[in-house]
């Protein structure tokens, strides 16, 4: 026949009410033990020597029984709860090797918390790393003095509005104890622990996210800041031409061509300089071969003939695909200019020198 599983009576666990009176039991026996020695060392000398003798052993007894149930009463509290934490070793169990629910709370990366009345009943190492403190100094602390007092409202913790299809979430801010925050993405969640509502709240940590957002935000404006101050007009088209970013240089000479949403202009499509050497420069470039027009002439918006050398630079992927063509045209108006009125000087001073000859 088989045996029954029973629960083995040396690993029972203790109730708080028998620590209690094991723990009482045992400072007794110490005091007892305390009292006879008093004893004997005051009447010593109108004792019986037996009687001594065995008044000093029961007094050691008592000392070592004492001393024994009071360490086994403190063991079995630590036994208890191992995480010394109130609370979270019943609720979840300890946290090991083993496949469970504890050791999985333990070891996702996310910051995890269980709230009941908006106080805070479990919360894992994750979320205890991420604040910067110690998982023992949560529990039975507000979730509020955590979340950022701008993003108070962006969470229901009332329970209000309870949506059991799906969870919520929302873009937040954690401080933590050095008084600085992290940005999370929360998850809320509406449960029952032991048939009392409780909310589940998972804290996905996207600070590093942010922080590159941030670089990247940083970094495009250097960038634009750099192409407006720049005296070279700057154009970018998309692979099939549409034009996707123009400096003030740039736009303000051929804003008679892109028209008032230059967003729309397509240099594949839409007529941009009816000239055969551009036209082939912006083919050839978009068939990824670098390509330029020196001294191109155009009437600018405000009626001022300007000459440009423009080039065309095609973008490549490591794969080798293009990702677009920069246009970059620098004015050399004044060249031009200068060198033709050298021209027209030195054609005057030829006349001069040829009508003062004999």
């Amino acid at each position: 026949m088989r045996k029954k599983n029973r629960p083995d009576a040396k690993n029972l666990p203790l109730t708080p009410g028998i620590r209690a009176l094991l723990f009482c039991i045992g400072f007794f026996l110490i005091l007892q033990a305390i009292f006879l020695v008093v004893f004997i060392v005051w009447y010593i000398s109108g004792l019986d020597s037996a009687f001594s003798t065995l008044l000093g052993i029961w007094s050691v007894l008592s000392a070592l029984g004492g001393g024994w149930l009071m360490l086994k009463t403190a063991q079995g509290a630590d036994d208890q709860n191992p995480a010394g934490i109130p609370g979270r070793y019943a609720l979840l169990g300890p946290a090991d090797n083993n496949l469970s629910l504890a050791s999985l709370c333990s070891r996702i990366q996310e910051g995890m918390v269980l709230l009941q009345d908006e106080k805070i009943i479990y919360a894992n190492p994750a979320l205890a790393y991420l604040l910067g403190m110690q998982e023992d100094d949560l529990i039975g602390t507000g979730i509020q003095s955590y979340i950022h007092p701008e993003d108070l409202d962006l969470l229901d913790l009332s329970g209000s509005n309870q949506d059991f299809s799906g969870p919520n979430r929302s873009t937040l801010r954690l401080t933590t104890s050095l008084g600085d925050y992290r940005w999370v993405i929360g998850h809320l969640n509406f449960m029952f622990v032991d048939g009392q509502e409780t909310l589940l709240l998972l804290f996905e940590n996207i600070g590093p996210l942010k922080q590159a957002q941030r670089s990247l935000e940083e970094h495009e404006q250097q960038s634009r800041i750099f192409l407006e101050r720049t005296p070279l007009g700057v154009a970018m088209f998309a692979p099939h031409g549409q034009l996707k970013i123009a400096n003030t240089a740039w736009h303000s000479v051929f804003s008679n061509i892109t028209g008032p949403m230059p967003k729309r202009f397509n240099i594949l499509q839409d007529q941009f300089l009816p000239q055969s050497g551009v036209e082939q420069a912006v083919l050839q470039a978009f068939n990824k071969k670098s390509s330029g027009v020196d001294s191109l002439e155009h009437s600018t918006p405000w009626g001022e003939t300007r000459w440009f050398n423009i080039n065309f630079h095609p973008m490549l992927a490591p794969a080798g695909n293009l990702i677009g063509v920069m246009m970059i045209q620098q004015d050399i108006t004044d060249q031009v200019r200068s060198i033709r009125r050298e021209n027209e000087l030195s054609e005057q001073l030829n006349q001069i020198s040829q009508t003062r000859k004999p």
